[in-house]
């Protein structure tokens, strides 16, 4: 890959394909279903980690944006009635009912206004030109937009590939790590936004499901939950088959090193990986459980919840006995096996399920804010394992991936038998509160025994 990534190679197809996702991302209705975003910080990223010229990166991402726009106006003019009662317009006409509401309460600034809102900007310049806006008004906030447009869709992975490059070698694989995070949380966004009932082929989806009689009539499906069922199987079967694959086990050996080489003795991943405690784990879920038992006075709910995260962790445990994996040198020390991790399955399970409670009453901003989060702790955790030198890059992976599938199994559990109806705002309020109480005490008290348990040095006090 970097033998590809020459500076020579970089403007023969970096800057092209910054121009045509740009393009893409601008053009009427594509820019909604391709994550645009999530692939113009890639490929900024990379185009920065090589030192590209910035100026070329940013010329192409406007040279796209514009002519994206130019083309969606010239379809709205002139091809309106032909775009409209195609797909998928013609499957989706509420695109087309948002972008004239936004463009008739903000006008002509809405061509500028539109490009920073996600849903609206692939659309607003196909509305501007069915509704007869001036050539040349639209050109000219179309030029002058585009030049802001640019440097905030480019500038933030440039400046971060730009900084892995700067950075000492050993640190290039965390950089790489952090970029890999970011447009993962990125491609997470997206998706959960794509599968909202809201959105017209989900709910088309949602509806047949409840036609085929799996689901329980007039109950959102909880499509997201779903999808992450079936992608975090798929990922841990696959990490099943292909951990003993030479080119694995290598590259699994190189991480290893690399990552406990630079963190091994670190106070604050001693601290991140309690987290994963099962002391710690117990008591949230214990929390969780008693939440929704209080908010609908049943018990079962709360049983159902404990006994899946009980079965979930058995299944770590069993596995691990199953492979009966090996640790690293450096985590030999302690007595069970290392595939999958159990502080990373634990911690995906357990937050996972606590995540789910909290949202589950919530807005579907609010319920991304919570599972982003969420994502971004159990990839802590799994990465302060491989850090302290107890587990290898693979257990940690396969140890997320299975976690997902208890805590997506209890979201698809939630959504069926309707556990929304007995909880709302107030309960996912105190379980937050609660749960950052508990995991605050909880830390404090134990830390200092968890350094000496990993041989770490406290912090010393500034």
């Amino acid at each position: 890959m970097e033998a590809f990534l020459t500076d020579s190679n970089v403007l023969l197809w970096l800057i092209p394909l910054t121009a045509v996702v740009a393009f893409i991302e601008s053009l009427a209705f594509a820019g909604i279903v391709v994550p645009g975003v999530a692939l113009l910080f890639a490929i900024a990223s990379a185009a920065g980690q090589q030192n590209a010229n910035i100026y070329w990166l940013l010329s192409a991402a406007y040279a796209g944006a514009v002519t994206g726009d130019l083309l969606s106006f010239w379809l709205g003019r002139y091809a309106a009635p032909f775009v409209e009662s195609r797909w998928p317009l013609k499957q989706h006409p509420e695109w087309i009912t948002r972008g004239h509401e936004f463009f008739q309460r903000y006008g002509s600034y809405s061509v500028v206004l539109g490009r920073f809102i996600g849903p609206i900007r692939p659309v607003i310049p196909f509305v501007a030109g069915t509704l007869g806006m001036p050539a040349r008004r639209f050109i000219l906030f179309n030029l002058l937009s585009a030049l802001v447009w640019a440097p905030v869709y480019i500038l933030p992975g440039y400046l971060l590939g730009s900084s892995t490059a700067a950075i000492p070698d050993a640190w290039s694989a965390p950089g790489y790590i952090l970029i890999g995070l970011i447009i993962l949380l990125l491609l997470f966004h997206k998706l959960h936004q794509w599968l909202q009932p809201e959105k017209a082929w989900a709910a088309r989806l949602q509806t047949k499901v409840w036609q085929s009689g799996l689901w329980p009539d007039n109950r959102p499906v909880p499509l997201p939950a779903m999808t992450l069922l079936i992608c975090c199987s798929v990922v841990f079967l696959l990490l099943l088959l292909l951990r003993q694959h030479s080119h694995i086990s290598q590259l699994n050996s190189s991480a290893h090193a690399l990552l406990s080489g630079l963190l091994a003795d670190s106070p604050v991943i001693a601290g991140i990986t309690m987290l994963g405690d099962k002391p710690l784990l117990s008591l949230l879920i214990l929390i969780t459980a008693a939440i929704l038992y209080r908010s609908g006075r049943q018990l079962w709910p709360a049983l159902l919840l404990t006994v899946i995260t009980i079965i979930g962790v058995l299944t770590n445990s069993a596995l691990k006995h199953w492979f009966a994996v090996e640790r690293p040198e450096a985590g030999q020390w302690l007595t069970s096996y290392s595939f999958p991790s159990g502080h990373t399955s634990s911690a995906a399970i357990c937050l996972g399920i606590v995540a789910t409670l909290i949202a589950l009453p919530l807005s579907a901003p609010l319920r991304r804010a919570v599972y982003l989060t969420t994502l971004i702790l159990v990839s802590a955790v799994a990465l302060s394992r491989v850090g302290l030198g107890v587990h290898w890059p693979v257990d940690v992976l396969a140890a997320m991936a299975l976690g997902g599938v208890f805590a997506a199994s209890l979201r698809i559990i939630a959504g069926y038998m309707n556990w929304r109806e007995q909880l709302n705002s107030n309960s996912s309020v105190l379980l937050l509160l609660l749960s950052a109480i508990t995991v605050a005490g909880y830390l404090s008290y134990f830390w200092q025994d968890n350094l000496r348990l990993y041989g770490i040095a406290a912090l010393s006090p500034s």
